[in-house]
């Protein structure tokens, strides 16, 4: 198998340097190069140039807003105007490859669904003077052309870094790139990755959990289970809290009702002592009863928004975005080896979320 034009190890190395800035940063989202077993030319082109559509966007949740200095990006002006012109070329290079090899391309769709093409056989004739490949060694030079955009990705990536790293104001950077990277998991492009981790949380919970449980479950029937985890979630974050409540009223109660007998001593020989208890019962009691109708009401809130598509409310952008940033809070106090990696964060938010409620 020939080396890729961006490797699996570059993209592990520019993680290591982002998270030399904050540990919990990455700069690709777990990049793996497409598994190519391709013997000639013409088919380690199609897979060059979807690595580099993996590599600079696919993967990447900042490198795109910085190229096109966008006022919403982690770090507005960070590249000269030349630096930001030549990166945004070569982003939009790699789009138009890619959307070519990738999607539907006709003439009939209109001119702005069809000018990647003529980019595409533009950027063909630059390079072999001709508009399309007609043998192996064609081929070749196209892949030499792709390993350049490589590594002209591979370097502005490490020249930001290095760049923010110096920034004065890294601190409120860092910042605003974590909470890019939040925003990112909740676009519903990214959603699946958050499915994908439930996924394996699901396959080692029911393993130790259900006997008998096969673990090679075909992905059709987890998709499933998982969706329905998803649906009971979305009332279990009622249910388990109010059956905790009403264990609790029901002891208080009971307590009342079948005073043990060191109760009845106390209520015997210490009066005003075992007043104090009744007080403080009575008290607890009140505040359960304020706490279960507060939950009650959320649960008949929660229902009337997301109806029966409990799945679609659950993935609400909005709503998963203060579920991030709650668990980014809890995720802090830890520190030690955790990362926004989707096998880190994400993880760590579905066992938050997910670990007191039922499987399917």
């Amino acid at each position: 198998m020939k080396v890729p034009v961006i490797t699996a190890e570059t993209g592990r190395e520019l993680n290591a340097l982002t998270q030399s800035i904050n540990p919990l940063l990455f700069w690709t989202c777990n990049y793996e190069p497409t598994l190519s077993y391709a013997i000639n030319e013409d088919a380690d082109f199609l897979a060059g140039i979807q690595d580099l559509y993996k590599f600079a966007i696919d993967t990447n949740c900042v490198l795109k807003g910085i190229a096109f200095n966008r006022p919403s990006c982690i770090c507005p002006d960070l590249l000269s105007d030349g630096e930001s012109k030549d990166l945004r070329e070569t982003i939009d290079l790699v789009q138009t490859l890619r959307s070519v090899i990738d999607h539907n391309q006709s003439n009939y769709d209109g001119k702005l669904s069809s000018s990647r093409l003529d980019d595409y056989i533009s950027w063909i004739r630059s390079i072999l003077g001709k508009s399309e490949p007609t043998c192996i060694e064609d081929f070749g030079k196209l892949n030499d052309a792709l390993k350049e955009i490589g590594n002209t990705l591979v370097t502005s990536s490490r020249k930001i870094i290095k760049r923010l790293a110096k920034r004065p104001d890294i601190n409120a950077i860092a910042e605003r790139w974590i909470d890019t990277v939040l925003k990112w998991y909740c676009s519903g492009t990214r959603q699946e990755l958050y499915r994908s981790q439930l996924s394996d949380y699901y396959l080692a919970k029911a393993c130790a959990c259900i006997p008998n449980f096969k673990e090679d479950i075909n992905s059709v029937e987890l998709r499933r289970a998982v969706n329905r985890w998803i649906s009971l979630q979305a009332m279990g974050q009622f249910e388990v809290p109010l059956k905790k409540l009403e264990a609790e009223r029901r002891e208080i109660v009971n307590a009342f009702e079948s005073p043990s007998s060191q109760e009845l001593v106390l209520r015997e020989n210490y009066p005003k002592e075992f007043e104090l208890v009744t007080e403080n019962r009575n008290e607890r009691l009140k505040e359960i009863d304020s706490e279960t109708e507060r939950i009650k009401a959320e649960r008949s809130a929660y229902q009337a928004k997301c109806g029966n598509n409990k799945i679609d409310y659950f993935f609400n952008s909005e709503r998963l975005n203060k579920q991030f940033q709650e668990t980014l809070i809890e995720l802090q106090k830890e520190q030690a080896g955790q990362t926004l990696l989707p096998q880190d964060f994400l993880q760590f938010d579905i066992e938050r979320i997910f670990s007191i409620i039922r499987l399917p």
